[in-house]
């Protein structure tokens, strides 16, 4: 854009040493000045015609002055702010898009946990899964992605994925246990009480009850499987802990019993459930003490 000489003048804020003779060096380079105004010995403000602000510029540049603020004024001045501004909105408007559509990209695999040694062997099965580097986020199935790399590599024992910005980040620990005794262990984690769950937590495989739930002897927990965004189940095996109340009952014939005789057999109940006593309580009736136990039984 062509501008006129006086149609637009630059106030710039300056930085050097002798500020006092800065006037006296630009003109006799070249530049006019049109008002100056010393701040201290470093800093000075100079007003000069915007068609001489390139040369300006390039003097400051190979004189190491430091340009701190330049504003504009004159009858276009207004017209200059909104071109700042309009290049201010373009820009953040172009990084917001560009923010937006790297967001979806993966820029790196990483591999964390006891198991990153395994990293290149890792990366090189979500490879052959179609998960590479630049390819995207979009449509992952991160508990079908974890299936395979457990199946491929007996060595593991637990492997999550998750997204961490452009990074997805496989988390993935070392069995303890020889890979025979994995391969082993692919069936459903059954119920070996009556009760009610209190706690259940699963690490792989697929929850069957949940907190609250009933559940009898025999009854499914954990199924040895996992479940895909389509519906679509991938055999796998169990890595779960439940921990189940079970209500346990007790009657112990005595005589005429006493509040001390029921409060020893609380105690022996306690004792002989096979379960960690939570809750107890008795009932002495004429012939003995009834003594209930809610215990807890891990599975």
């Amino acid at each position: 854009m062509a501008i006129n000489r006086g149609a637009l003048r630059a106030q710039v804020k300056l930085k050097c040493q002798k500020a006092r003779y800065a006037p006296v060096f630009f003109t006799k380079n070249g530049v006019s000045v049109l008002d100056f105004s010393l701040i201290s010995e470093e800093v000075c403000i100079i007003t000069i015609d915007y068609c001489d602000l390139r040369n300006f510029f390039a003097i400051c540049k190979n004189m190491c002055y430091n340009i701190l603020l330049v504003k504009y004024k004159g009858i276009l001045a207004p017209f200059m702010l909104i071109i700042k501004r309009v290049g201010l909105v373009l820009g953040i408007t172009l990084f917001s898009i560009l923010a937006y559509l790297l967001n979806g990209v993966i820029l790196e695999i990483d591999v964390i946990g006891s198991a990153s040694i395994y990293k290149n062997e890792t990366v090189a099965t979500l490879n052959a899964l179609g998960v590479k580097k630049y390819s995207t986020f979009h449509g992952l199935d991160y508990g079908v992605l974890s299936s395979q790399l457990l199946k491929q590599n007996e060595r593991l024992s637990f492997v999550s994925i998750k997204k961490q910005g452009n990074r997805l980040v496989v988390n993935a620990e070392l069995s303890t246990v020889p890979p025979t005794v994995i391969g082993e262990n692919k069936n459903d984690l059954l119920s070996k009480y009556n009760g009610v769950i209190e706690e259940i937590a699963v690490l792989r495989g697929t929850a069957l009850k949940q907190k609250g739930d009933l559940v009898l002897v025999g009854d499914v927990l954990v199924g040895s499987y996992q479940v895909g965004k389509n519906g679509d189940k991938y055999p796998t095996f169990v890595i779960a802990r439940v921990k189940i109340l079970v209500t346990e009952e007790y009657f112990y014939s005595l005589e005429n019993p006493t509040e001390d005789d029921a409060r020893a057999y609380v105690k022996i109940a306690e004792f002989t459930s096979g379960g960690e006593a939570v809750k107890t309580s008795y009932e002495i009736k004429n012939n003995g003490v009834k003594v209930t136990v809610t215990a807890r039984y891990v599975v």
